[in-house]
């Protein structure tokens, strides 16, 4: 009964639609994954500002470090920039920053984690740097990109952002079950049960008569 009561609740669960991401005024944490280092910012949609540089000791270690900080900014989302190629294709770097976007995902479970095209905010960063706007000169290139993803982001149509589904906890292991007895062990079993019985069982009448005499 109980199994059936939840079920009703277990399908609107996985029914819902997933989350949208905000747009201007939402708080958020901008990021730029790369093997080494993360460029991270901060903005709500109006000149998101470099924030930080991690470096990548693990992936693991940084998608704790970020949720931290995200918690201590007050960040409503996180977006992460997905480096597609030039021509719209995924290579070895976009596989790699999904793979880390799910285990920021992961481990930010109340603040939702978006993809985002980033694929020339490297180079926008790099030239803003080189040109003295937009980011101070000696800022972190890494934490410019990222401000420079931020940018885009609010700038561009945010709600087609690609939402990092946490995925769903492993099933528990199936219970061991021990085999079913072989047909020996059931007539050793039902000869011990048999021998049990009859030594408790009382004498009978006849023997208790002879005794009496």
């Amino acid at each position: 009964m109980a199994a059936h009561a939840c079920l009703p609740a277990l399908l609107a669960l996985s029914s819902s639609p997933p989350p949208r991401a905000r747009g201007l005024g939402t708080r958020t944490l901008g990021v730029d994954y790369g093997l080494r280092r993360v460029g991270v910012a901060l903005g709500t949609g109006y000149a998101p500002q470099p924030l930080c540089i991690l470096s990548v000791d693990s992936p693991h270690a940084a998608a704790a470090r970020l949720c931290a900080i995200a918690a201590a900014e007050g960040a409503e989302q996180l977006v992460v920039g997905l480096p597609y190629t030039s021509s719209g294709g995924e290579g070895e770097q976009a596989l790699l920053t999904r793979a880390f976007a799910r285990l920021l995902a992961e481990a930010s479970p109340r603040r939702p984690v978006f993809l985002w095209d980033e694929r020339f905010s490297s180079a926008e960063a790099a030239a803003r740097m080189h040109a003295g706007r937009g980011a101070a000169r000696g800022e972190a290139l890494d934490a410019a990109a990222a401000a420079v993803i931020l940018e885009s982001f609010f700038d561009g149509e945010h709600s087609r952002a690609e939402w990092v589904a946490v995925p769903p906890p492993p099933p528990p292991p199936p219970r061991l079950t021990a085999p079913p007895p072989t047909y020996s062990e059931l007539r050793a079993r039902m000869q011990a049960r048999a021998a049990e019985q009859g030594r408790g069982a009382p004498p009978p009448a006849g023997r208790a008569r002879k005794r009496k005499r």
